[in-house]
């Protein structure tokens, strides 16, 4: 049944708040985060002024159970928006899973209580497929009519670069300036396919660029790199092209900064930089992402900047995860009282609770089977073979706890790593340190149990 409204807390002004997410964004590629050229200057000064916290996990490693959990601050084993919930045939969540105020959604709940709602978001699985949007007053999916007129590769690129425009769009047509805003934007301009404009492909792929490189998707990602087709002697322009594409996306975001600050809508405005999952490179033997729960995909950026309301120069180093951004923002819009009637709502308020802390905390991240990204696979290209995709048709979790991370699979092949010396997870341990991974399997199976489930093996191999 569809949650009822709450009557508005009654309160003194409440602040403006702007989620700026980049779809597909290792944490990794940014500078601020490490990486060695400056790309991200943009968000580099959001995080010196604000606070950035540096090791901030996704609750699953691709979209639906991402986007979920950052606006419900629910696991993944909570709101079930992901691989295993999908209809193979109309592609997209299974109608009895699909958001229909069964949870309540940041946006709800902002929007119960004084808040005009925004999203901004060509993403499919974030709105029509899982309905994940449940509770903004406004929607945009960045279509408009003369897309149709356009080549696929062109309406995708087109798609990339409307963000900013939609969201200023907005703000010149819709805004009610009687009240405080709760804006989403979603960035695609990271997301496979990349060809960046070359203003940013100079700064970061030296000399010329294969033209290949520019036409892998997610559809024939795993035959360009398990048939040979992208050459070793091309990977680095390959993550060029990634690092280029965050300098555009920075780029972007500041024109919308810029654009919301000449319209008077930034005077009193928490802005958060996060992205849903990040992207592989040839790790793992992987590319894309949605096959794995490795660092590569789960480590996200996680930025907050309101120089008025927090310290500057803050770097948080505890683990913390996309579902505590939900009742971080509530608490820090004054709806304390909203926050502590939502039960379900498990993540720590990253300011208030998170700094408490004395201990560590498990952070677990889950992935079903990902049937439908592996059937892509096969029909984008023919060659991929079932030797080849058939070890990736198992379920996933991993838990985080005191610098060390444990995968389990279903399948049996369970893993372990050492985050305080090998967070890029290079070497499994799991046969060195035994007793550990037995002592973090404990835990992930005491947290699964917690929500009334078991870890359960698989009795034979899922079909794709």
């Amino acid at each position: 049944m569809p949650v009822k409204a709450k009557a508005p807390e009654v309160s003194g002004n409440r602040p403006n708040i702007l989620i700026v997410l980049l779809d597909t964004a290792s944490a990794r590629f940014l500078s601020c985060y490490g990486y060695p050229k400056k790309n991200t200057p943009l968000m580099d000064r959001l995080a010196a002024e604000g606070a950035r916290f540096a090791y901030c996990y996704g609750n699953g490693p691709w979209t639906p159970p991402a986007h979920a959990s950052l606006f419900t601050g629910l696991p993944s084993i909570v709101h079930k928006i992901n691989h295993d919930h999908i209809n193979q045939k109309t592609k997209a969540m299974f109608q009895r899973v699909r958001f229909r105020g069964q949870f309540p959604t940041l946006a709800s709940l902002l929007s119960d209580n004084g808040y005009q709602t925004v999203g901004i978001c060509g993403n499919g699985w974030v709105h029509e497929k899982s309905n994940a949007s449940y509770g903004f007053q406004f929607w945009d999916t960045m279509r408009r009519p003369d897309d149709q007129h356009a080549a696929p590769k062109q309406r995708e690129m087109q798609m990339r670069g409307r963000s900013t425009v939609c969201m200023l769009e907005w703000a010149d047509t819709k805004r009610d300036p009687s009240k405080p805003y709760f804006a989403f934007v979603n960035y695609l301009t990271p997301h496979l396919r990349r060809r960046p404009p070359m203003e940013y492909q100079k700064r970061f792929v030296k000399g010329p660029c294969p033209e290949y490189l520019h036409d892998i998707t997610s559809l024939n990602c795993f035959g360009y790199l398990w048939n040979g087709v992208l050459k070793p002697e091309h990977m680095e322009a390959f993550k060029g092209l990634y690092a280029a594409l965050m300098a555009q996306t920075d780029d972007q975001i500041k024109a919308l900064l810029d654009g919301l600050k000449k319209r008077g809508m930034m005077d009193d405005t928490i802005v958060v930089i996060t992205a849903d999952h990040g992207d592989e490179n040839g790790e793992h033997n992987l590319l894309d992402h949605q096959m794995c729960v490795y660092n590569t995909l789960i480590h996200v950026p996680l930025i907050f900047w309101h120089p008025q309301r927090m310290k500057a120069g803050r770097v948080e180093n505890r683990p913390v995860q996309l579902s505590d951004v939900a009742p971080t923002l509530l608490d820090l819009a004054g709806l304390e009282k909203v926050r502590q009637r939502q039960k379900q709502m498990k993540g720590l308020d990253l300011f208030a609770e998170v700094p408490q802390l004395k201990g560590s905390r498990p952070i677990v991240s889950e992935h079903g089977v990902p049937r439908l990204i592996i059937r892509n696979a096969i029909a984008g290209t023919p060659t991929v073979t079932p030797e080849q995709y058939t070890p990736y048709l198992r379920r996933l979790k991993c838990i985080i706890f005191d610098g060390w991370k444990h995968i389990w699979g279903s399948d049996g092949r369970d893993e372990l790593y050492n985050l305080k010396t090998d967070h890029a997870e290079t070497a499994n341990v799991i046969e060195k340190y035994p007793a550990k991974a037995k002592e973090l399997r404990q835990r992930l199976e005491r947290w699964v149990k917690s929500y009334g489930e078991t870890l359960e093996r698989d009795k034979r191999r899922p079909k794709p």
